[in-house]
């Protein structure tokens, strides 16, 4: 019995010791998890004999995750501010912290493939806080010599490969590694998104099946086009331009007016230079491009089409990032810096026509394509001859500034601001005349954005924002006597302005399902004004002012998962001026059967409350005579509604990709004075009602290959007409082009890139005159159209190449790039437009005949580029 109870005994005083012991590591032990680095130094300092010493700006808003063991400085101390650019000093008791200085690490090494063991080319080594990085060669060998905090990680991903990262205080600077990477056989991701969809730099989006251009990368990793991004975004299938200029996309059967184009969530109305034919949107500083080509996101504009979303910079940085360069057609700069560090940074950026210093031969090119069958082109055979002397100047310029203030962790402040000009004049004067003529056009965008963004908790942020807009587009026309005497002035003026006051609420409802709650109030004013005046008839004017306000109220979610995603959408459109009151539902969802094929289907419906009237107020100069308007209550229809559904598949494995998606749109509430019938053709009235259509196939196949990446797109696709009280049967619509082929090609060898394609399209349809009429007991003659677009040009055939050089120069403080693209080698002749019209140049009967008038697209080109960056 007393053994028993001596036993017992025992046991107590065990558990009692055990307790004791638990208790005394669990107060010397505690687990932290995204704490700030504040509260874990009160707390080490509350329960030990430790005193920190520092200033509280150093610590910032660092927040620390892991075990803090009381029991052991050594361990402890290293391992609290291991993640943080932070050095300490003990003395006795007392810690004090300094900001650590930048050391500088040499890195090398080969990547391989884990099973292979072979050397794997161009994977990314690289420190994303600092935006420095190089590329592996052919061989997979690399060597990185750079300046960063201790505390930093360099990541180490190839696509196709799961990403790797390395401390860089673990970094062997005596020894070069073999790294291997496993490869990563889910080549969808969680969020069944498919890497590098052409290019590297071109991804599958986050959302309702957008392309995202990561245009940075794109510009280092490929050669097209002196990288100008409406240009770039022509690589995806079912997007091309049948005029061969960057602003005016046709994106799966739309018209220009009806695709949406967005800056810094601010709307431009007008992107492009030298009408058109570059954009006005400088590459260098774009950070990111989304590309919507059928159902796209509730908090967009109101549009039929597609939508290209351009945005800047989203951070801060910390360090100072610029470049300057020169093409043959203008010069640019851009420098990015921070100010205050880690909290306030600022980017700056411009580009201007160098075409005051040399006769440029790339907008010798663009200019004539441009100008065919206008004054300017008419009247070169006088100037040539010396009977004529005229004289004109093209001017523009673009700017790109962004300010980013993150004074806390949760918050975020940012302005943006654009602004784009461009100018063209043309005077002549013929020789012992007192007079001469002037043609001035000037057409300008500007964009402003502001936000501010909170982010409440681990899932919850308000955006609120403001954004404006502004377009004018001015034309004039004059007749002058020496002397300055006005004998007759014309001008035409169409001018936009477009403000949004946003506010939105986005929640992480759980790690498979996102929602997000919006409004918005938008107003839009069109205005459009002509003015005539001369000496012998008196002052014509017309003016147009037209105000629009709508509030827009959406809702979008997300739900996602390993195999299954879907988008879904509503908004709720209120145009006050017209009282109405709109529903405009959405939805997109991939299903992933496999690793390899998924399938995807999306519909929505869609509408538009502002458009484009073609060659309207015509000018000498034959160019910029589209003219917005706003479709408002003292019309039948307020606006133009799409509806739209599309559906897919895409296939990935072994370096091939096939992605293949058919699409039907139908957009209801088209009028005669829109932009589809050529110019000339005459209407017994000026005003019908139509809807259109367009349905079609988009297909690309790629295949990677170690140095090269080749890919082929292709659109099956028929765009219609159909204006019942014009003709009975559907008509093909302008841009309609049933067959658009690309193969294109790009390469990479060491420091130089290749890119080669080729491009096959449809030939547009016209319309072509059946017989001349004449109604009785008059002198005025027309040609009648019986078959609207029933005739064919010419299919389109061009070949371009392209080629860049991307040196590391190591004793240089900045790269450099050169580059250099040939547009249409072969030099063919593509025609994009056959007009008609009446005239008796025999001057013999009086009788008019037709004859045909014809714009030819660009010859052989040629385009080069400079730039320096760091």
């Amino acid at each position: 019995m007393n053994k028993s109870w001596y036993s017992r005994k025992v046991l107590w005083i065990i558990f009692f010791l055990s307790f004791l012991q638990s208790a005394g590591t669990s107060q010397s032990v505690k687990e932290f998890n995204s704490e700030n680095l504040f509260d874990v130094i009160d707390y080490i300092e509350s329960q030990s004999e430790l005193v920190f010493n520092f200033d509280p700006d150093l610590i910032g808003e660092f927040r620390f995750t892991g075990q803090i063991d009381l029991r052991d400085r050594d361990t402890m101390l290293p391992g609290l501010f291991f993640n943080f650019p932070i050095e300490y000093r003990l003395v006795d008791n007392t810690v004090i912290l300094f900001s650590s200085k930048p050391g500088k690490y040499t890195f090398c090494g080969t990547v391989r493939d884990k099973e292979s063991k072979a050397g794997i080319p161009y994977v990314n080594i690289f420190l994303a806080t600092m935006n420095q990085g190089v590329y592996s060669e052919d061989d997979g060998g690399f060597e990185w010599t750079f300046d960063a905090y201790k505390n930093q990680k360099i990541s180490i991903s190839h696509i196709g490969y799961k990403e790797l990262e390395i401390p860089v205080v673990e970094i062997n600077q005596d020894d070069c590694l073999d790294i291997y990477l496993e490869l990563d056989e889910g080549l969808f991701s969680e969020e069944i998104i498919v890497k590098s969809y052409i290019l590297d730099g071109i991804s599958e989006g986050q959302e309702y099946s957008s392309l995202d251009l990561d245009y940075g990368l794109l510009l280092d990793r490929s050669t097209f086009l002196e990288g100008d991004v409406l240009k770039s975004i022509q690589l995806l299938p079912g997007i091309s331009s049948s005029d061969e200029s960057a602003s005016n996309l046709n994106i799966r059967g739309s018209t220009p007016d009806q695709n949406l184009i967005i800056w810094e969530d601010a709307v431009l109305y007008e992107p492009g230079h030298v009408f058109g034919m570059i954009s006005a949107l400088n590459p260098f500083v774009i950070g990111e491009v989304n590309v919507y080509k059928g159902v796209f996101n509730s908090k967009y504009d109101n549009r039929v089409g597609g939508v290209v979303d351009i945005s800047l910079t989203d951070s801060v940085t910390d360090k100072i990032h610029g470049g300057f360069g020169t093409t043959l057609s203008e010069a640019h700069g851009y420098i990015e810096f921070p100010l205050i560090e880690n909290k306030l940074s600022v980017l700056a950026a411009g580009r201007k026509t160098i075409n005051a210093l040399f006769d440029s031969p790339t907008l010798v090119r663009y200019t004539s394509k441009v100008f065919q069958n206008s004054k300017i082109d008419d009247e070169k055979e006088e100037v040539e001859l010396g009977d004529l002397a005229a004289q004109q100047n093209l001017d523009y310029y673009d700017i790109n500034s962004k300010l980013i203030y993150n004074p806390h962790s949760s918050v975020s402040l940012e302005a943006s601001y654009f602004k784009s000009k461009n100018d063209f004049s043309y005077s002549t004067q013929l020789i012992d005349d007192r007079l001469y003529t002037n043609d001035i056009l000037s057409y300008n965008s500007s964009a402003f954005h502001g936000a501010v963004r909170l982010k409440y908790n681990e899932r919850g942020e308000i955006r609120a924002g403001y954004s404006y807009s502004d377009y004018d587009n001015n034309y004039g026309n004059s007749i002058i006597e020496f002397g300055d005497e006005l004998v007759e002035e014309n001008n035409i003026t169409n001018g936009i302005s477009d403000q949004t006051l946003y506010l939105e609420n986005e929640w992480q409802i759980n790690q498979e399902f996102n929602a997000t709650v919006g409004v918005n109030r938008n107003k839009k004013k069109v205005g459009f004004s002509f003015l005539s005046m001369n000496d012998f008839e008196p002052e014509l004017e017309d003016v147009s002012n037209i105000t629009a306000d709508f509030w827009n109220t959406y809702s979008n979610f997300k739900f996602n998962n390993k195999s299954l995603s879907i988008d879904g959408g509503i908004k709720l459109i209120r145009f006050d001026q017209a009282n109405s009151l709109v529903i405009s539902p959405r939805l997109n969802a991939q299903f992933a059967l496999s690793p390899f094929f998924k399938l995807k289907v999306a519909t929505g419906i869609f509408q538009q409350y502002i458009s484009q009237l073609k060659d309207f107020g015509d000018n000498d100069l034959g160019l910029n005579t589209n003219v917005w308007i706003i479709d408002n209550e003292e019309l039948d229809n307020t606006f133009i509604e799409s509806k739209k559904i599309s559906a897919g598949v895409i296939f990935q494995r072994k370096g091939w990709m096939v992605d293949m998606e058919a699409y039907y749109n139908k957009i209801e509430g088209l009028t005669t004075l829109a932009s589809f019938l050529q110019s000339g053709i005459e209407l017994e009235d000026d005003f019908y009602y139509g809807n259109a259509s367009s349905r079609g196939i988009d297909v690309l196949v790629k295949k990677s290959f170690p140095l090269n990446t080749s890919w082929i797109k292709y659109s099956l696709s028929k765009g219609a007409y159909i204006f019942d009280d014009i003709e009975e049967d559907p008509f093909p619509a302008s841009n309609d082009q049933m067959h658009t082929f690309s193969i294109l090609n790009n390469w990479r060898f060491k420091d130089l890139t290749f890119l080669a394609s080729y491009h096959y399209k449809t030939g547009l349809p016209f319309s072509e005159p059946s017989y001349i009429d004449q109604p009785e007991d008059d002198d005025y003659y027309f040609l009648v159209y019986e078959d609207l677009n029933q005739s064919r040009l010419k299919d389109y055939h061009r070949i371009d190449l392209g080629i860049s050089y991307h040196p590391e120069i190591k004793r240089l403080p900045f790269q450099i790039e050169l580059s250099c693209s040939v547009i249409n080698v072969l030099n063919n002749t593509n025609t994009f437009s056959r007009e008609f019209y009446l005239a008796d140049l025999d001057d013999t009967d009086g009788i008019p005949e037709w004859y045909e008038i014809e714009k030819q697209l660009l010859q052989r080109t040629l385009l080069m580029s400079f730039r320096a960056f760091w």
